[in-house]
């Protein structure tokens, strides 16, 4: 609601050199502010929190045989594709935006209270449920789900690329330079990649959770290891 109702804001993708495709700011407000792959992520953490805060909350008066298996069902997959996908948003921000970007020398609010938000505190939250909190499993057998995920969001972005403008004159835009099919192989490639990190950070944070299993600490040893790890994936300014 925030996004979708606040000013929105200014993309510029800073395409490859190589590029055919015109360079232009995009404008993204209202629902369009709902098309980056980060609000995806964020929206699919915010759901999976309410849908478990919701769940939680039945059991606890007592009234969980009125929690239906629909809702079980759904709080399940919104975690196993929030969770990983929000390290994997925290890891591509910090080494992979970050550096063009300001390579790039373009305008950019990376540092921005939405995008501090949107970029870090979702890995941040995440760790915290897993280690601190609820502890949800994130089951290895679903890990087709983040594939899946990775899919739509592509054919979503080739769906979305002459919508931003709707017109000859400016052509596709691409929220992400890595989406750019002007670049042929090289886009392949990327999509190849983007698809495997998916995969791999579903398996990575599945991972994560059998680790703080495994070490079993006091609540220091987990807060330090929530810190740790969040000083990896995530970059501030």
């Amino acid at each position: 609601i925030y996004l979708i109702l606040g000013e929105g804001w200014q993309v510029y993708a800073n395409y490859k050199p190589q590029s055919r495709l015109r360079r232009e700011f995009i404008r993204l407000k209202g629902l369009g502010t709902l098309c980056p792959f980060t609000s995806w992520c964020w929206c699919f953490l915010g759901f999976s929190f309410l849908f478990n805060g919701v769940i939680a909350l039945a059991v606890d008066q007592g009234q969980a045989d009125r929690v239906e298996p629909w809702m079980l069902r759904t709080a399940i997959v919104l975690w196993e594709v929030s969770s990983p996908f929000a390290l994997l948003v925290s890891t591509v921000i910090k080494y992979a935006i970050w550096p063009v970007v300001l390579a790039g020398g373009k305008p950019h609010n990376l540092a921005g209270f939405r995008n501090q938000m949107q970029h870090n505190f979702n890995s941040i939250f995440s760790l915290v449920e897993v280690a601190l909190l609820g502890g949800i499993k994130v089951n290895f057998k679903h890990l087709s789900l983040a594939t899946m995920v990775g899919i739509i969001y592509i054919l979503f972005t080739w769906i979305m690329a002459p919508l931003y403008y709707g017109n000859k004159t400016v052509g596709p835009q691409y929220l992400y330079f890595f989406m750019d099919t002007t670049l042929g192989t090289t886009t392949t490639l990327a999509l190849i990649a983007l698809l495997v990190a998916l995969t791999a950070f579903f398996g990575i944070f599945a991972g994560i959770e059998m680790l703080i299993e495994a070490i079993a600490g006091t609540l220091w040893t987990k807060i330090m290891f929530v810190v740790v790890l969040s000083g990896v994936v995530c970059k501030f300014r």
